[in-house]
């Protein structure tokens, strides 16, 4: 697990990015904050609802001591089979659903909330 998180970079908005929301919040940030900081928290409900994931398995966040101030924790998963022709199925060799190993860093303050998340597919020749 820890050394999933090692390449995992810092929370921070790439330069020059919009945000993908600006305004009035209907939620508190200390709301968000409590509903990411949970052991079933929203991304869960985000990989079952539209990714169709299952096999879902998660670590509690921890402290990170690389960037202090930050927590990380990992979620693996299974996701359906790609839908492709069958000839493609067969140059590629899928067996089975494809694997994820996600690993997310979440930095809260006062005034943000911050996730970083990467993602890695095993198995998925592409």
């Amino acid at each position: 697990f820890i050394a999933d998180c090692v390449e995992l970079p810092a929370p921070a908005a790439p330069e020059g990015a919009k945000p993908l929301f600006e305004g009035r919040l209907r939620m508190q940030l200390a709301d968000i904050r409590a509903k990411f900081e949970l052991q079933e928290w929203p991304i869960l409900r985000n990989l079952r609802e539209t990714l169709r994931a299952t096999d879902i398995t998660s670590t509690p966040w921890c402290g990170s001591s690389r960037i202090p101030g930050t927590q990380v924790r990992r979620s693996r998963y299974a996701l359906p089979k790609p839908d492709m022709p069958a000839f493609v199925a067969k140059l590629v060799k899928i067996d089975g659903p494809p694997k994820v190993t996600s690993v997310f860093r979440l930095k809260c303050t006062e005034d943000e909330v911050v996730l970083v998340q990467q993602s890695c597919t095993e198995g998925v020749p592409f």
